[in-house]
C-alpha cells in the first residue's frame, strides 16, 4: 500500500492538488496545508473530514 494519497479537485478554471502522507504532513499544491490556508478556521474545515474517518489524529 502506497505511503501517500493523492486527490485533485476542480471548479471553473482552478485546480487543486492534495497530497495526504502517512507522516501525517498535508500539501495543497505543493506547499504546506498551514501556508496554502493561512486562517485558522480554514485549516481547520479542511482536517474535519480527515478526522471523522480517523485518518489524522487530533
Amino acid at each position: 500500500m502506497s505511503d501517500t494519497h493523492y486527490a485533485t479537485g476542480r471548479r471553473k478554471l482552478q485546480l487543486q492538488e492534495l497530497s495526504l502522507q502517512r507522516k501525517r504532513k498535508i500539501t495543497v499544491n505543493d506547499k504546506p496545508l498551514k501556508e496554502y490556508f493561512g486562517r485558522e478556521v480554514a485549516q481547520m474545515l479542511v482536517m474535519q473530514p480527515l478526522n471523522l474517518v480517523e485518518l489524522l489524529e487530533n
